[in-house]
């Protein structure tokens, strides 16, 4: 198995740490590696594929059902999209099944309950962060992860605001934060 340092080396092809850095790499290779084989997991959010390419590689040897959502509407989308083609499916060759479509019409299509972890990384404003909660926690399993990236992050204050409207105490334990800026949440 590839260890997190050699997985670390294909994120950094991917783009600049500070869009997800190394600590929250190694937070979210560590939570993955403590999942059953054959997980679902679940990323909202892909851009150029950092986070992806941890998930990725960790579904390549724990044979995850691995879902990664993005519509790439932004500046950089169309280059982001190629990129995570080119590099995360055709060179690398990781299971990933990719769906180029909003967030909110990709959980109505989603077949499966009982989510294993759930990466919320796609819009940081509140409302869209708002919207991903209601749309994709009911399909995290008991026990299940949500991650959220930019997490207490000052420039992005919705991605906090919305996890602390809506993440409460009688649903979700709150695990954590780590790398600076990734939080992280049990469901009870």
């Amino acid at each position: 198995m590839m260890t997190f340092d050699e997985a670390y080396i294909e994120v950094e092809k991917s783009s600049h740490e500070t869009a997800f850095n190394r600590g929250e790499c190694e937070a979210l290779w560590n939570l993955l590696g403590g999942l059953a084989p054959y997980s679902k997991v679940v990323e909202i959010g892909v851009e150029f594929g950092r986070s992806t390419t941890i998930i990725g590689i960790m579904a390549n040897v724990r044979l995850f059902d691995f879902t990664a959502v993005d519509n790439w509407s932004g500046e950089y989308g169309q280059q982001a999209r190629e990129h995570v083609n080119n590099l995360l499916i055709t060179e690398l060759g990781l299971p990933i099944k990719l769906k180029s479509m909003d967030s909110a019409l990709a959980a109505k299509q989603y077949p499966h309950q009982g989510i294993d972890l759930l990466h919320i990384d796609g819009d940081h404003e509140y409302e869209s962060v708002k919207a991903d909660i209601g749309a994709w926690t009911p399909k995290v399993k008991k026990g299940g992860f949500i991650c959220f990236d930019d997490y207490g992050h000052d420039s992005l204050p919705g991605v906090y605001r919305a996890c602390e409207e809506l993440m409460t105490d009688d649903k979700y334990d709150f695990e954590g934060r780590y790398g600076d800026k990734l939080g992280v949440y049990r469901k009870k």
